[in-house]
Order: C-alpha cells, then structure tokens, then sequence
C-alpha cells in the first residue's frame, strides 16, 4: 500500500507546475511574440480582464458585454472558433435580434481579440470574428457599424 502523500508535498508541485508553465509562456512569447491562452481560460474571463483595463462607458458597452458573457462567456478561447460564431449568430438571430446588432457584438468581440492579441500577447485570432462579420453582411442582415 502506496503511503499518501506530506501535506507539504503538494503545494510544492503546484509551486514547480506553475513555475514550468510561466516559464513555457515566456518561450512562446520570445519565438512568437504571442502566448497561448492560459489554460481555462473563457471568453467571459477574457471580458472581465478587458472591462478592468478599459471600463464600459455607457450602458450600450456594457448591455454588448453582458450579451457576450451571456453567450459566450463559458466558450475557451481556445476553442472559439469559426463554427462557434456561426452558433452564436443563428442562436442571436432566433432571439430576433437584427443584423446590425449582432454586428456589434462581433465588432467588440473583435476589439476584445485586437486587444488580448496586441494588449495582452495572447494567441487569438481577431479575423475569426471578422469573417464571422463578413457572413453576416452575406446574409443581408447587417448594417455597416
């Protein structure tokens, strides 16, 4: 029978496991100039991060933000993707909302992706979203922003 382990153990290697992750992102960052986001790391943290260095001024900024944690806020960045806005836009269009709205909210989401890109240096795409805008104009649906 295997003893468990010191209670002293255990913060140990979170400690080492933490320190080999930061070490991996500081690699990246030097051969890419971007990191990947950390792991766990969803659309809503990203948001929240955003709204810490930039406060929502106004209630429109805010009502988007709010629209885009609501929808998308559990989604990994990781993981948002072409498919995902795709999602996100019929689900948007089902509600009823019109095009020029939901070009709105691609239009922040794409400023929130310029900023973790430029800002942050996180791996994200920022085209991603715009194609996503670009399909909606195809549909007819959206007004210029």
């Amino acid at each position: 029978m295997v003893s468990p382990e010191p209670k002293h153990i255990q913060p140990k290697r979170m400690a080492r496991d933490w320190a080999i992750a930061i070490e991996s992102r500081v690699a990246s960052i030097a051969a890419s100039g971007v990191a990947p986001p950390p792991a766990g790391m969803t659309v809503g943290h990203l948001i929240d991060l955003y709204a810490v260095v930039v406060p929502a001024k106004g209630r429109t900024k805010a009502t988007v933000h709010n629209s885009l944690k609501r929808d998308l806020g559990d989604v990994l960045l990781s993981k948002l993707n072409a498919a995902t806005l795709k999602d996100y836009v019929d689900k948007r269009i089902k509600r009823w909302s019109r095009g020029v709205t939901i070009s709105i909210d691609l239009y922040t989401l794409t400023t929130l992706y310029k900023w973790a890109r430029l800002g942050e240096l996180i791996d994200v795409d920022p085209q991603s979203v715009r194609e996503a805008r670009q399909r909606l104009e195809t549909k007819d649906l959206a007004l210029s922003v």
